[in-house]
């Protein structure tokens, strides 16, 4: 196939936002995030949206969509930043929020999350703003791995970017040493 054999055919026309993310579950159904416009279900034929009702606690959190994963059971997982990690089950339409409780030593660890993964064994990570948390579903408890100066086989900076899995099942962290100095468009 040469390049000018490509053609390019504009399916999702309503969406006005910035697109952060796509995935396809078992279904067959795309799911596609945005910055500013929630999540939206594509058919191959319409898209239903799922926004922020500020009536309704039960729906989707306000706030960009940063990351979007679906799990082995079809339970779709979001990173909001600033609005923690949001769990949507299509089966039943319900959301289900983590948010981060400074009193709360087993929640999230911060509302910025940038990644998901699960892993072959069934686990979900979180990257955060503030390391990398293993969720515990049964529970719905978190367990923190963070970045400590003193140690270096921690996490080389607190801000996961990036969980990845790679086929021998080891994971891999992509940290980035985050400050206003070498943020994006500060320099």
């Amino acid at each position: 196939m040469h390049a000018q054999d490509i053609r390019f055919n504009q399916v999702v026309k309503n969406v006005n936002g910035q697109i952060s993310d796509i995935a396809q579950d078992n279904q067959g159904f795309l799911w596609i995030t945005t910055f500013d416009q929630g999540l939206k279900r594509y058919d191959g034929i319409s898209i239903r949206s799922y926004t922020n009702d500020q009536r309704n606690p039960n729906s989707i959190a306000s706030g960009y969509i940063i990351t979007l994963f679906i799990d082995a059971d079809n339970i779709i997982w979001m990173g909001i930043l600033g609005s923690g990690l949001e769990k949507f089950d299509p089966a039943t339409n319900t959301f289900t929020h983590f948010r981060h409780d400074p009193k709360d030593v087993s929640g999230l660890s911060n509302d910025t999350v940038s990644s998901v993964l699960e892993d072959h064994l069934g686990n979900l990570w979180v990257g955060t703003s503030n390391g990398l948390d293993l969720l515990d579903r049964k529970t719905g408890k978190f367990t923190h791995y963070s970045h400590d100066m003193n140690d270096p086989s921690s996490l080389s900076h607190r801000e996961v970017f990036k969980v990845f899995e790679d086929k021998k099942g080891e994971l891999w962290i992509g940290c980035w040493p985050f400050t206003v100095e070498n943020a994006p468009g500060t320099g």
